[in-house]
Formats: C-alpha cells, structure tokens, sequence
C-alpha cells in the first residue's frame, strides 16, 4: 500500500475519452478534446496543424490531453520538423503519461523522432530515468526537413509494435517491436519540443487517433490499483474510462473488517476510469482489508468480472530530522563554468516513502521562502532553481522558485517542514570550496557523504564535475571515507556587550570553556556549529581571555584548543583608528579596499564605525563597516572590501583573518575622499588623496594601493603617504605596512652569505642582497659580471625597491643557464628624484661539488 494523502492529488488524472480522433480541423485546441500544458507557445496554423510558436530561446515546450486507451489500441499521428534533428532539437509524442506535465517526473512510455542518432523509437519512462526499448534504424529521419508519420500498437499482453514512414504517408516500415508491461494503465496523451533558439517555430503536429484494435471494445474493465487517500477515503482506478450509472452505486463495492458499503460512491473529477469511495467509518491503523468490487460497465457496455482487492492505512507520513538533505549549493554562478546562470539548491529524499515539500520552508541568514506542493519520490534527487532559469537544465526533477539570494562567501540553507521542525541546514563559507579558483564563482558545493551525519567542511566541497556541478543528479566528489578532520572556528563576534558567538565550520558538540578573569557565564550550542556565551557582571576597559576546548565534531574528531580575547566595547574618539592604507586603482574589475589600524590602547566594536565618500562637497555614500559587533583590537589592522578573494589573489603579502567583505562607497582612480565615521556620525579619520601620491618614476598605477609612512604624522600629510613596495608584490592588507617610517643613519647594501650553491639541496641555493635604504624614493639596477667583466644577467632593472627587502640570485644567466663556478661582481647602482646616483660592487661565490 503506498501512502498518497495530498501526494497523489498532484497526479491529477485529466478527462478521458475512449477514443482520441483529432486533426485540428476546427481551428482550436481548448475543445473537443482540450489540450493543457504551456498553451501560449503554441497554435493552429492556417493549415490547420498544431504549430509550436515558442519565445527563440532554448527551450522545452509540451501540450497533453486525456487519454486512457493503453491495452489492444493504436496510435497514430503525423510529425513535421522543418530542420534536422539533433540531440538539441527533437520532438517527443507522449502515448503514456500518469501526469500532465510532461516536463516534469512521470512513468509512461514516449515515440521520440530525432536525437543523435536520427531515429524513431520508443521510450519507457520511469519517473525521471529514460530507457530506449524499441531502438529504430539510425538516420530513419535524417533528412532536413523531416516529414513521418507514425503508428503503434499495444495488446492487452503487452506486446509493442513501431512502424514509421519517413514520407509523411502510410507506407509504414517497422522498426521494431517488445514485450514490455511496466504500465498498464494511462492518463495522458500528448507532445513534447525540445529546441534551439532558431528551432522553437518550426515544430508541426497533426492527424492524431487513438483507437482500438480492431474499433470495436469487447474487453471489460478490470482494476489496475487503489490509493489510500486519507482515513476515510479510498481512489479506486481501472484500466477504462466507466458508465456512470453502474460506477457510482454504493452497493457494487463492500469492505470486510465491518466497513461495508462506501457511504457515497462517485467519479473523480475529469478521470472517467477512477472512482472515489468515502466511508462513514475511519479506517484502522494497519489493518489489512479486503475490497469487493462487482457489476461495473465501462462505456462500451461490458462488465467487469467480480474482484477483489486489499488495502492497507497507514497513519501519515512525517519526515524526520535529515529525512530530506540538502546534497548541493550554487551560491555563486558566476563566472559561469558550464551550467545556467542561476542559484540552485539541491535536495536528496534519503526514504523509501514519497515526501510532499508543500508549506515546508527555505532560509538563508536574511530570508525564508514557503516551497508549494512539490513531491520528491523516494532515494531521488530534487532541484529547487531561480525563477526563469530551471527549464534550462533540461531536468524533469527540477521546481523554479524565488530562492533567497545565498551569499558568495558564506550563508546559512536551512529547510524546515511545516510545522517549523528543523530538517537539514548547513552553513557554508568560502572555505568549504577548498580551491581558492572555484570560490570565485561558477562551481557548486556539494555533500560528500550522504549516510554521515557531518554537515560541516570535512563533508563538502566543490564539485569535480567539468560544468561546476551536478544538479539533480549522484553527486561528482560522492565518498564514504571516514572524517579525520577537527572542526574549526572560522568567525567570532559579540551580540550585545554580553554575548559572544563563537562560529565552527561544522556541527560540534559540547566541550570546555575557561574564562580569564573568571566571571559567572551559561552558553549553549545553536544551528549545530555555533557556539552561544552569555556573560554576567563583565567590566568596562579590561580584556578577557576566552579559552575553548574539548568540543568534538560528528566523526569525534576534537578541536584545538581556541583562544579569544574580548571584552566590552568601549566609545571611540578621534585618533583611536586611522586611515593607513589604501587601493583606489585596482587592476581591471578588481575590488578597493581600505585598511584600518586601531592605535588606541581600548576594544572597539565595528558596528559603531562606517566609511563614506565625498560627493558635491558633502559627506555622502555612508556604508557600516558591519552589522555584528565585532571587535577592533589595539594594534589590529582590518581590511575591508568587497571582494576579498579578489585582494587575496592580487596581493601575496596579505594576513588571513584580517578581511572583513562589505560594500564601500565608490574612490575614484584620479582623487577622492575617505571618510572614517564613529557613532553620532563623528569624524574618526578623513583621507583626501589624488593619484600624484604614488611614487612618480611608476608608469602603470594600477593595482598598486598608497601606504601610510607614520601613525603619528597627520593623515592628509602629503610626505605621510607612498606607494607600496614592489618587493612585497605592492600592497600589505593586514599587514604592517612596506614603506613604514624608520629613522635611517646611512643606507646599506650587504650579502647574507657570499658563498651560493644552487644545487637544490636546501642549503644556500641562492645569492641574497639585502638592502636598507635611506628613504622610499629610489630606482634601482642590479647586473652580474663575471670575472673576466663581462655582464651575465641583468637581475634588475628600474626596479622600485621600497625602503627595505632582499633580492636573490638563483645562478641563472640571461641565457637561462647555470652559471659556471667562480667568482662574480654584484653592481648595483640606484638613483633617487633628485637625481643623485649611489653605487655599489659586491662580490659573490657561485661553489659547487668537485
């Protein structure tokens, strides 16, 4: 017995006939019989024939009807395509469907004109598996255009027969024939387009019948199977559309364990061939019954031999904690890999039992949508996909919604039934990804384990599949190894000045917490992987240190130990954060950013803070640095943009957990303002620069961010600011700056060794000049000579040093080839705005093994 409840009511049989004879001679397709599906991409044409008449966009169209003639019947219809088909661009004529929307997971069987292979054959489909059965000869429609008409048969027993002429008239070759008897009863008739942009007008269908063998019925109904609708109700289905006058009386049909007779018998609403029974009585949890049926006619006036058949009532399902699984997230398409460009989420229905997803809710961190009625069969995956991209997987399995808009770089997916229990969730960062290439986009995340309980980082990543993930389908990384990974704790922030959230890259459980000063707290463990403290009787201006241990993810893997330091917020004045570096050119469609230092000796809360610009001469464009209180430490550097992948990928001297993501107001490339402001709109800091500032001897700017030489000179001091240095690959984020303020005696120039051996060995493989220079503003050249004064390797020219670094040798001529052993001259020559020129001669060993 299977449970329907509202499930089945999605199943919903159309009106039937007990013959199909249509040639659209009346000009429409809404009557006698009505057609149903996606009606305004098609129409009658002026030679009468159904055309589809599509938006140009690649595409899936379909129309159906009712039908319930499948045993001793044939069907017959003709095809025209006007181009040659592929795999893009085929039709389908559905003879069987148990369901209307032949886009969607069905069981039927299909004749498909067209594919690869240039065929006409038949299909079985198993809700959203499709086999060939009857494989027709290759390049059978291989012409352009393409003119068939088609005709096939069924008996009563099962036994299939396809015949085709490939010059639209009835000189009928077979192309195959099969016993298959997987469905034995139908719903629907109907036709199915798949095409290309230039391909959606240029489908023609015409001269459909479906008949009898033979035009006359003799063979009685018989029932083909019952559905429990509720505790009450039963759905009685047969293999034929029914006389009224004999389905609906009472006293045909009688129930054993005391029910009798149904207290009303009637014909469901537009299926002739199914029967709706509602008894007085409530059916008993889990008991067996047996139903008699006798004396029903179907419309040709035979009567059904007396049958009996069993049912079962099982109580209703409800799912249970991860009985549905989120297995797959699109939070970022682009740039898209080879999938549409649309958010996706993926869910995987891990039961044996139909689920009905109707009232259940989806939530990100900031929105929640209710899901309509959608069914998800049992050990099936099910794709929940932006409005106006699903059809565009070409998926059966597929529902369009409005989703929540899922962050880039981390967000919360979290379904719940109806009744608000929690059913899956995860909550995913850029991390889970683990290739710094597909977090910028284009590549899904997807679970790994489907039978373990670990929903964190160690159970996900990004996909491995070429087009950047598998909706709706066995996930591409699938694995069943054991998680040997602890968690990790991948943020950390304050609610309120007595709240701290303590974030883990997956479900933990509970451990050890050690607060230094003690004071009195309670915590407890939300959304699986989140860690919530509540102090009591905290202090203004003193820092507590956080100690957290012992906590254990799914698989018992412990973390290591995390230490934390907080403590009250406290009011920020001027001079307590500064501006200290800056990119307001980046590379093309890169992303500014804006470093903060906080000099002060006190905690402060980034809430309190925002960054702004200046338009028209007022202080404009003002975006909070955060939402959350997180805290600014003394002498922590906070960098923030809007896409940090992208200043980690264009800057390698840059320090992990220093990026904070957020919109920034626009810095122009030639000039601009920032604006640093506290609460009550006060100004912390103000920066106005002008692109002048970079060092004048740079030709390309961009990419290139200003650093701030000294914490103490003012902020709008012209001397105060110079480019980053070259050496560190020119910019700091998080970082103390390249180009700080130091007080210099005299520049030096020296080598660490002056004996190399670049032998890869590990010990003194490479040359090293180190250099300190007396100020930031210098050029610098470096040749190699060998001893006989020749020059072997220009190492470097123009090269903008910075104040301070190391530059190597590796033993590499200008030729590309090892130096020979011996002696060289290291010049080095470096010249200032002012035009003064330093030199400087070295001397190296280049050793090696005798």
């Amino acid at each position: 017995m299977r449970l329907i409840l509202t499930c089945l009511l999605l199943f919903v049989k159309g009106l039937t006939f007990s013959q199909l004879s249509e040639d659209f001679s009346d000009g429409d397709f809404s009557n006698n019989p009505a057609w149903q599906g996606m009606t305004q991409n098609f129409e009658i044409d002026l030679s009468n024939t159904l055309h589809l008449l599509a938006p140009s966009i690649s595409d899936t169209s379909y129309l159906s009807t009712s039908s319930v003639l499948l045993n001793d019947v044939s069907w017959e219809f003709k095809v025209d395509l006007d181009f040659g088909t592929s795999s893009s661009n085929l039709a389908r004529v559905y003879l069987v469907a148990d369901q209307s929307n032949l886009k969607q997971t069905l069981n039927g069987y299909f004749i498909q004109i067209g594919g690869s292979d240039d065929e006409v054959s038949l299909f079985r489909q198993d809700g959203q598996v499709v086999q060939k059965i009857i494989d027709g000869s290759d390049g059978f429609v291989g012409s352009n255009p393409v003119s068939v008409k088609v005709n096939v048969t069924r008996t009563f027993g099962g036994d299939w027969e396809v015949l085709a002429d490939n010059t639209g008239g009835t000189n009928y070759t077979s192309q195959g024939s099969i016993n298959d008897n997987t469905y034995s009863t139908t719903n629907y008739f109907g036709v199915f387009c798949k095409y290309t942009a230039t391909r959606s007008d240029k489908f023609y269908f015409d001269d459909f019948l479906i008949e009898t063998i033979g035009g006359i019925d003799t063979i009685a109904p018989q029932i083909t199977s019952i559905d429990v609708i509720d505790d009450h109700t039963l759905y009685l289905w047969f293999t034929e559309g029914l006389d009224t006058s004999s389905a609906e009386v009472e006293s045909n049909y009688n129930a054993d364990q005391g029910l009798g007779e149904p207290s009303n018998a009637e014909l469901i609403a537009g299926s002739p061939n199914g029967i709706k029974l509602s008894y007085a009585s409530n059916f008993q949890n889990q008991v067996d019954y047996q139903l008699s049926v006798q004396n029903i006619e179907d419309d040709s006036g035979n009567i059904m031999l007396p049958t009996t058949i069993h049912f079962i009532y099982n109580q209703p399902f409800i799912a249970a904690y991860r009985d549905i699984r989120i297995s797959e997230i699109m939070a970022d398409p682009t740039p898209i890999v080879n999938l549409p460009d649309g958010e996706y989420i993926e869910l995987y229905n891990q039961t044996e039992t139909i689920i009905n997803l109707n009232g259940w809710s989806l939530s990100d961190e900031s929105s929640t949508v209710t899901l309509p009625e959608v069914l998800i069969p049992p050990n099936t995956y099910f794709l929940l996909a932006q409005t106006g991209v699903g059809s565009q997987y070409g998926l059966f399995n597929v529902l369009e919604i409005n989703l929540p808009q899922f962050n880039n770089g981390g967000d919360a997916a979290v379904i719940k039934d109806g009744t608000g229990e929690l059913i899956d969730s995860i909550y995913y960062s850029s991390d889970w990804y683990k290739d710094p290439l597909k977090s910028d986009g284009g590549w899904s995340l997807e679970l790994k384990n489907l039978n373990s309980d670990c929903n964190g980082i160690s159970n996900w990543t990004a996909s491995i599949n070429t087009n950047g993930g598998t909706p709706g389908f066995e996930n591409s990384v699938e694995d069943q190894n054991e998680d040997l990974i602890e968690p990790k704790v991948i943020n950390t922030f304050l609610d309120s000045d007595s709240i701290v959230h303590v974030l883990f890259d997956e479900g933990i459980s509970n451990g050890d917490i050690q607060v230094s000063p003690n004071v009195s707290f309670d915590y407890a463990i939300t959304n699986e992987n989140e860690l919530v403290i509540t102090f009591s009787g905290l202090s203004g201006g003193i820092f507590y240190d956080l100690e957290i241990s012992g906590y254990e993810d799914c698989s018992g893997n412990v973390i290591e130990p995390f230490k934390f330091t907080f403590g009250m917020p406290e009011i920020p004045e001027q001079g307590d954060i500064i501006i200290n570096e800056l990119l307001f050119n980046p590379v093309s469609n890169g992303s500014d950013y804006v470093e903060l230092v906080n000099v002060s000796n006190k905690i402060l809360a980034l809430s309190d803070f925002s960054l702004a610009n200046i338009e028209d001469g007022v202080i404009d464009n003002i975006k909070p640095l955060s939402e959350k209180q997180v805290l600014f430490f003394p002498n922590q550097y906070l960098v923030f943009t809007k896409d940090s992948s992208d200043v980690i990928t264009n800057f390698p001297q840059y320090k992990v957990g220093q990026f904070i993501q957020t919109d920034l107001p626009s810095y122009n490339n030639d000039s601009g303002t920032v604006i640093l402001q506290g609460p009550d709109e006060l100004i912390l800091d103000q920066f106005s620069y002008i692109e002048d500032f970079h060092f004048k001897l740079i030709d390309d700017l961009n990419g290139k961010a200003l650093e701030r030489l000294s914490f103490t000179e003012p902020t709008n001091l012209v001397d105060n600011w110079h480019t980053a240095s070259e050496q560190i690959g020119w910019g700091t984020p998080g970082y103390q700056n390249s180009q700080i303020s130091q007080p210099f005696i005299n520049g030096e120039i020296v080598l660490s060794q002056a004996i190399f051996s670049p032998n890869n060995d590990g010990y003194q493989d490479v040359l090293e000049i180190n250099y300190t220079l007396e100020g930031p503003d210098n050029v610098m050249d470096i040749v190699i000579y060998n001893s006989n004064g020749i020059p072997i390797r220009e190492l470097k020219d123009n090269f903008y040093p910075g104040i301070n670094g190391i530059i190597t040798w590796d033993g590499i001529d200008d030729q590309g080839t090892k130096a020979n052993i011996g002696t060289y001259i290291i010049a080095i020559t470096i010249f200032d705005l002012e035009g003064h020129i330093q030199e400087h001669k070295l001397v190296g060993v280049l050793a090696g093994q005798l």
